[in-house]
């Protein structure tokens, strides 16, 4: 507890509801990449309060792009409520007087000069706040999670690609005007974005380029630009969902029906073209698949790669 108030010092000054409680964790993983902070922050409990007097010696105005994973925070920020959860990502003014109340937080931040963005606090609002389903929140959500996932091995190069892709787009949102043509940068974050949607519905049979298209907001022609060098997006999904698959093979026992239970689980209820499939794309049958890394430690599965770890680290802040 006495370590977490230590940390935030020069920043907040904060209270405990019970600060005889044992039970207290907080954690804080935070990287520099570029002009940007991402962070990874966790605490069970505790007010946090920022006043004027403390907001005339920051160094710099800075905008906060918030993801709560888990739990919540609520308070007031200059004179207004506000309640940030898992169903939306905050942006804000982190130049602002604010008391806030957090219970079991889990959450990632990005933190980046007004200037970066072009955000002026005299014309844009202190506080906004969207839906987790929107596509703006998508795509900013997927690009944090993207960061905090490469931070621990990536190298400042994959890092910074990344990082200036969420703030070209952030730039162009704040800027309200959208061009008729995405930078490259704005385009990168966005296929990750896309990336992520098609990964988590992987198992759904319903999804669809008209379907990626409405709920991340984009055209089909740029949707086929973006996958065109993965030889398109629908085999970029039937690839993937065969990796899947034959993951899941090498992990379960041979028996009787195994093959055509994961095939269906992978959106193929035709056994006999998910073989074909399959071996078209690994050279080997399912039922060769079953329950290899049962028998051999550490193998790799068939067309999964290695990542290398970089000699040039993320500079770790804390």
């Amino acid at each position: 507890m006495e370590a977490w108030r230590q940390f935030n010092t020069g920043l907040f000054s904060l209270d405990f509801k019970d600060p005889t409680r044992s039970d207290f964790q907080a954690s804080a993983l935070s990287y520099r990449i570029g002009e940007t902070i991402l962070g990874r922050y966790s605490v069970t409990e505790n007010v946090v309060r920022r006043t004027i007097s403390r907001l005339s010696i920051e160094r710099e105005d800075l905008l906060v792009i918030r993801m709560h994973l888990s739990g919540q925070t609520k308070g007031v920020m200059n004179g207004r409520d506000f309640l940030m959860q898992a169903d939306r990502i905050t942006m804000f003014d982190f130049h602002q007087s604010i008391e806030a109340h957090t219970n079991d937080v889990d959450y990632l931040s990005l933190t980046v000069p007004f200037s970066t963005v072009g955000y002026d606090p005299s014309r844009h609002p202190h506080l906004m706040q969207f839906p987790i389903s929107s596509p703006f929140a998508r795509v900013v959500g997927a690009n944090l999670q993207q960061l905090i996932d490469l931070a621990p091995q990536s190298s400042v190069a994959d890092a910074t690609t990344i990082s200036e892709g969420l703030v070209n787009l952030l730039r162009t949102f704040i800027a309200g005007t959208v061009p008729d043509q995405p930078t490259e940068e704005c385009a990168v974050s966005t296929k990750i974005a896309i990336r992520r949607y098609i990964q988590a519905n992987l198992r759904n049979p319903n999804l669809t380029v008209d379907g990626i298209c409405n709920a991340m907001h984009v055209q089909q022609r740029d949707l086929y630009g973006m996958f065109e060098v993965d030889g398109g997006v629908r085999r970029f999904i039937s690839r993937l969902r065969l990796e899947g698959a034959y993951e899941e093979l090498s992990y379960t026992e041979p028996m009787r029906g195994a093959v055509a239970r994961i095939a269906g689980r992978w959106t193929y209820p035709d056994q006999a073209y998910f073989s074909k499939l399959f071996h078209e794309n690994f050279g080997v049958r399912p039922t060769d698949a079953l329950g290899t890394n049962l028998q051999v430690s550490g193998t790799l599965s068939v067309g999964k790669s290695a990542t290398t770890t970089s000699s040039e680290p993320l500079i770790s802040l804390y």
